[in-house]
């Protein structure tokens, strides 16, 4: 769902900076369809034929928020909480209740790193499209990531700096200690917060 985003984003920009209609038809038509595919009234499949719960919705609405109505963006977010959300304040990449679901880290061997795994950046992009969204009815859940992600990069890890991701079982620094992606998304955060 975030790679549809990403092309409905590059046919936005394509028709704002030509100026050139066909892209701001393109755009429109792709929604339409990507809408039809992906959007079953409850959450965002992950793939046309993939109903896997997974935060990547979140990633669509940061790149993509004219796919959904605020609305449905609201219920969107609230399904896939259901699946993803971890007590500690991030998220796992794949819904707790999936059998491939890891709740540990399993460092260089990939099993977890799309099965469980937390990983800040998409925790704090998540955040930002909650709190531009509705800030008030999601504020318990952007508070808890500001709240860990603050606690990683001041008292784990490489201290000043937010790791790649975290076990799905508590707030941990692992893989990378000082990835700039998950750096940025903090800094984006707290800005806009």
């Amino acid at each position: 769902i975030e790679i549809q985003a990403g092309m409905l984003c590059m046919f936005k920009a394509a028709s704002e900076i030509t100026g050139n209609g066909k892209y701001k038809t393109k755009e429109e038509q792709l929604a339409q369809k990507i809408k039809k595919a992906f959007w079953n009234g409850k959450i965002l499949f992950d793939g046309a034929n993939d109903p896997t719960v997974r935060p990547n919705m979140f990633i669509a609405a940061y790149l993509y928020p004219e796919l959904l109505s605020k609305e449905e963006w609201e219920t969107c977010f609230e399904n896939t909480l259901k699946a993803v959300w971890l007590p500690w304040g991030g998220l796992s990449t794949i819904d707790k209740s999936n059998p491939l679901f890891k709740s540990e880290h399993t460092g260089q061997s990939p099993e977890s790193y799309h099965h469980g795994d937390s990983w800040y950046w998409i925790n704090n992009l998540a955040a930002l499209v909650m709190a531009r969204t509705n800030k008030q009815k999601f504020k318990p859940y952007i508070d808890k990531i500001l709240f860990a992600s603050t606690a990683e990069i001041l008292w784990s890890g490489a201290v000043g700096s937010h790791a790649e991701v975290s076990s799905a079982k508590e707030l941990r620094s692992e893989g990378c200690l000082s990835q700039a992606w998950s750096n940025a998304m903090f800094v984006e955060l707290c800005q806009e917060l």
